[in-house]
C-alpha cells in the first residue's frame, strides 16, 4: 500500500538521518572517515545505527584536507572524485561517500555503479555520470543524494545541512498522512 511505502521510506530516511548527525559530530571533531558506506553501520536495534569502522579515519588537519600518500585497497565506489584523482579527503569527502551510503540503503543493498569496473569508476565520474535514481526513492530524497556526488567538494552541502533538508522531507511526509 502507498502508506506503507511512505512509511518504509520514512524508516530509511530516518536511518540515514542518524547516520548524518554522526558524521556531522565527527566533522566538528575535525574527524574525516573516509571509508563510508553502508557496510560500515551497525543496526543496534531497529531505531538507532552507530557508524563503525573508524580504522580509516583521521584528523584533517592542514585546513580540513587530509592526503594518503602510501598504497593500499580504497572504497572506490564510495570515493568523492577528488580522493579517487589527488588521494584527498576533507568532510567534504565524506559527503560524496553519504551520497553514496543514502542511495545504498535507498536500494536495499544494491552495489553503487552496477556495469562499472572497480578502475573505470574515476573517468565514469570525470565524464559527469552519477549514481541513478533508485526505483521508488521520491525525486526529493534523490536530490539530496546528488547534491552529494556536486564535482566542486565546495559546492556539497554540510552535514547539517543534509539533515535540515532530510528534516524538511520528514515533516511534509507527516503532513501528508496528517500523523499527529
Amino acid at each position: 500500500s502507498d502508506v506503507q511505502e511512505v512509511l518504509s521510506a520514512a524508516y530509511l530516511l530516518s536511518l540515514v538521518r542518524q547516520v548524518a548527525r554522526g558524521m556531522e559530530f565527527l566533522a566538528s571533531k575535525r574527524i574525516v572517515h573516509r571509508d563510508l558506506a553502508a557496510r560500515n553501520i551497525l543496526l543496534l536495534s531497529k531505531q538507532q545505527v552507530k557508524i563503525a569502522d573508524l580504522g580509516l579515519s583521521r584528523d584533517a588537519y592542514e585546513e580540513g584536507l587530509y592526503r594518503k600518500t602510501t598504497g593500499g585497497r580504497l572504497p572506490v565506489r564510495w570515493m568523492a572524485v577528488e580522493s579517487l584523482s589527488h588521494f584527498t579527503y576533507t568532510p567534504m569527502s565524506d559527503v560524496w561517500s553519504f551520497g553514496v551510503l543514502m542511495w545504498e540503503v535507498m536500494t536495499l543493498g544494491a552495489v553503487p555503479y552496477p556495469g562499472v569496473n572497480n578502475h573505470e569508476v574515476l573517468q565514469y565520474l570525470l565524464e559527469g555520470n552519477r549514481l541513478n535514481r533508485p526505483s521508488d526513492c521520491a525525486q526529493d530524497v534523490y536530490d539530496i543524494m546528488a547534491s552529494c556526488w556536486n564535482s566542486n567538494p565546495i559546492s556539497r552541502p554540510c552535514f547539517g545541512q543534509i539533515i535540515q533538508s532530510m528534516d524538511s522531507i520528514m515533516e511534509e511526509s507527516l503532513d501528508y498522512f496528517h500523523f499527529d
